[in-house]
């Protein structure tokens, strides 16, 4: 879509991941949110690809925000448990392909940027239920069991130059439960 920010957000109940917590969260429910990389481009005007990972046309993972009722969120919650790399180490080649950095706000890209920043603002608030490993491992094992592309073929809805679509247009037909 040009011109426009295409973000695609599910709603999970909060029930669905924090159902082995031994703690209640500090917040109501979860976005996960993904974006399409040429419509943030475009909307940017401009952007660079990743020097790695997917540059094939597909969705990317921006990260699993938590959400109050209200429509607030909580950010930056916990300062003393920063973003640590080694602690995902063994999740980095399968970031690095489905969750990386466009370039939007710094070229050259770097990953490593956007996956600190989703920990620090939002994985620091959801603790109480994930820890830097498992946060970063649930939002691929959702990417790798929703196929956003998939969905929309289904729904009848193809990339076309000649035809456009308004956002609301997309969420209508798309409209499902996770």
């Amino acid at each position: 879509m040009r011109g426009g920010i295409v973000i695609v957000s599910f709603l999970i109940l909060r029930s669905l991941v924090v159902s082995s917590s031994q703690t209640v969260p500090d917040f109501n429910f979860f976005y996960w949110v993904n974006y399409w990389p040429g419509a943030i481009c475009e909307s940017q005007k401009g952007c660079c690809s990743p020097p790695k990972g997917n540059k094939s046309p597909d969705f990317m993972i921006h990260g699993l925000w938590p959400q109050f009722n209200n429509g607030t969120w909580p950010a930056f919650c916990d300062q003393t448990n920063l973003f640590d790399i080694s602690k995902i180490s063994d999740l980095v080649s399968k970031m690095e392909r489905k969750w990386t950095e466009w370039g939007v706000w710094v070229c050259p890209s770097n990953e490593t940027n956007l996956w600190e920043h989703e920990w620090n603002k939002h994985g620091t608030c959801v603790q109480s239920v994930f820890d830097q490993h498992s946060y970063f491992n649930t939002n691929l094992k959702f990417r790798q069991r929703i196929n956003f592309l998939s969905i929309l073929k289904h729904k009848g809805i193809y990339k076309s130059f000649t035809k456009k679509m308004k956002p609301w247009e997309v969420s209508d037909k798309c409209l499902f439960h996770v």
